[in-house]
């Protein structure tokens, strides 16, 4: 598993790429995901019950919309594996009504060589 600073680099990546990409509104809210994190990051743990609440449901958003969908590029599943388990490491626990069964921790999705 990838140190949390590698990770953190990984995901800022992807997430820029993701952000490029967006189709339309509602779809997937990355900035709000990057806003917190670069909130909580800096040790403001004054975040707002909404603020929380729209990273949880983005995460969520994103795992019911990228995970079921069956177009989804393998690069895409390992974001929302990354993206879940950096939530968990910085204490915002997403809602579990996503089924991630089909990916498996250690699983290289993206052909990079590492496992997410």
């Amino acid at each position: 598993m990838p140190s949390f600073r590698n990770l953190m680099a990984v995901m800022n990546d992807e997430l820029d790429v993701l952000e490029d990409s967006e189709q339309g509104e509602g779809f997937i809210s990355i900035r709000d995901i990057k806003s917190a994190r670069r909130k909580l990051l800096r040790g403001n743990t004054d975040l707002t019950r909404e603020e929380l609440t729209g990273v949880q449901d983005s995460l969520e958003d994103m795992g019911e919309v990228i995970i079921e969908d069956s177009d989804t590029t393998p690069r895409e599943k390992a974001l929302v594996v990354a993206a879940y388990q950096e939530a968990e490491v910085l204490g915002i626990h997403p809602r579990r009504n996503t089924d991630l069964s089909e990916v498996e921790e250690g699983e290289d999705l993206d052909g990079d060589g590492f496992g997410i």
